[in-house]
């Protein structure tokens, strides 16, 4: 609004200071196009308040409404993080684009190619998903004929991770485990549990989880973190797998299989809807 009112006085002292006999509505006409340009190009710079700019790489700018679908989900850990890593893809997208990759007839199949897979993987899925049922009867059913395929192959225990930021912090954690009184959650940086095979920590650590008959292992340092496990189950190498640590990858397998079927079934019933022509030379 500012630049639009500088400019239409500056036409007026303009036109007064050269004495161009120029007719007033023609003048007036001329400042009002100026205006509505202005005005224009003003609204289109203008921000929305809530829109915070993180980075920007040459003409490309990462805001905070494009940071993430949930703002819940931006967090001062994760921002950092997603900002890096936006400004490396960017730069390494826009040296890409100077060097004409993106008119690559080859990248360009590629893409087509890749786009056409999309599509019939969520078309299959959205037809074949819905007609795609396991109950817990086929699951309980699959495991009694196949006992034998779910024995351990190694040592495993089965343990509650508690993930913090100091030793400190950890030790209180530790020491609440073994007296079995209540843990101060506000120093836990996070909480998992799972199996766990022999061998995936140190020496030092698997003759505690696996060799021991601790309950409580830790504290130790694991990639930043300052971990406490709780062993919950210790399994022998040659033990058999129960049901219910088998069960979701049970489910799986009759899953996909059931969905190979609907696949064959769905194309089938699709190929007798269109005409479809095949050389005699490539039959």
């Amino acid at each position: 609004m500012v630049v639009a009112l500088a400019t239409l006085l500056f036409l007026l002292f303009v036109c007064l200071a050269a004495q161009v006999e120029i007719n007033f509505y023609t003048v007036l006409m001329r400042v009002f196009i100026y205006f509505i340009i202005f005005f224009l190009l003003s609204c289109s710079e203008k921000q929305d308040p809530g829109d915070v700019v993180y980075a920007r790489v040459g003409t490309n700018t990462l805001t905070s409404n494009s940071l993430s679908p949930d703002p819940k989900k931006s967090n001062s850990e994760t921002v950092p993080l997603f900002v890096e890593n936006w400004i490396d893809q960017t730069v390494f997208l826009s040296a890409a684009k100077e060097r004409g990759l993106e008119k690559d007839t080859s990248l360009i199949k590629k893409r087509d190619s890749y786009y056409e897979q999309l599509l019939i993987s969520s078309f299959i899925e959205s037809e074949a998903t819905s007609k795609t049922q396991v109950s817990s009867k086929e699951v309980r059913d699959y495991y009694d004929k196949n006992r034998d395929h779910f024995v351990r192959g190694q040592d495993i225990v089965f343990v509650e991770q508690y993930i913090t930021t100091n030793k400190k912090e950890a030790h209180g954690v530790a020491s609440a485990l073994r007296k079995n009184t209540k843990i101060n959650n506000e120093i836990i940086k996070r909480t998992t549990s799972g199996h766990i095979k022999k061998g995936v920590f140190s020496k030092k650590i698997d003759n505690r989880l696996f060799s021991g008959t601790k309950e409580i292992v830790g504290p130790f340092v694991l990639d930043g973190d300052v971990v406490v496990l709780r062993v919950l189950n210790r399994y022998k190498k040659g033990t058999q797998r129960g049901l219910e640590e088998t069960y979701d990858e049970i489910y799986q397998r009759i899953f996909k299989t059931k969905m190979s079927k609907e696949r064959v079934l769905l194309l089938d019933s699709l190929k007798k809807t269109m005409n479809i022509y095949i050389n005699p030379k490539y039959q």
